[in-house]
């Protein structure tokens, strides 16, 4: 009886679009820039790649709560409140650093000299990660993946105060309000 009732309440449907769009969005974006990143802290020698790696373990220490009203206050600045674009910004930002994080932990998994034996065939640093490197991440990229989907579905806090209108609301939102 309650699943139909959830049905026949106003947004339900409208909610769980809403989650779905946010999700993708944030899962795609932050796999693909997380995937370009952990390979340069995985494979490439840069100078600040130790400070850059340790910004990232810190970023994921910042608590959330702490955070709220400065996004708060640019998301507003910025005409982003209450829009999904907003709202996928922001996931993004929270995501990325673990996704960045446990790619890079599978990329340095993989031996270097799989490329380099690529390198020596032939292929170009581009044919060696496309045909070496991705198949082997793949489950890697698979598993960091569902993480951000879970991550970004089950997300609460950032939804219900981003998004005031019940016609932008994600599913979490829409179901603690469900009575």
């Amino acid at each position: 009886e309650n699943y139909v009732l959830a049905f026949q309440k106003e947004y339900f449907i409208g909610s769980i679009i809403n989650s779905a769009i946010v999700v993708s969005a944030t899962v795609v974006v932050s796999v693909v820039l997380a995937l370009t990143a952990s390979f340069a802290l995985a494979r490439i020698q840069f100078r600040g790649k130790s400070t850059f790696t340790v910004l990232i373990l810190l970023v994921q220490m910042v608590p959330l709560t702490a955070l709220i009203i400065p996004l708060f206050l640019q998301l507003s600045s910025l005409g982003l409140v209450n829009t999904q674009p907003g709202l996928i910004i922001t996931y993004i930002a929270f995501v990325l650093p673990f996704v960045i994080w446990t790619l890079r932990g599978f990329l340095m998994g993989i031996p270097q000299e799989l490329e380099e034996a690529a390198l020596v065939d032939g292929c170009s640093r581009p044919k060696a990660f496309v045909y070496i490197i991705f198949p082997l991440m793949a489950p890697g990229l698979v598993a960091t993946g569902v993480y951000a989907f879970i991550q970004a579905w089950n997300e609460f806090l950032l939804a219900y105060i981003i998004m005031a209108s019940q016609e932008n609301q994600t599913l979490p939102v829409w179901l603690a309000g469900f009575t």
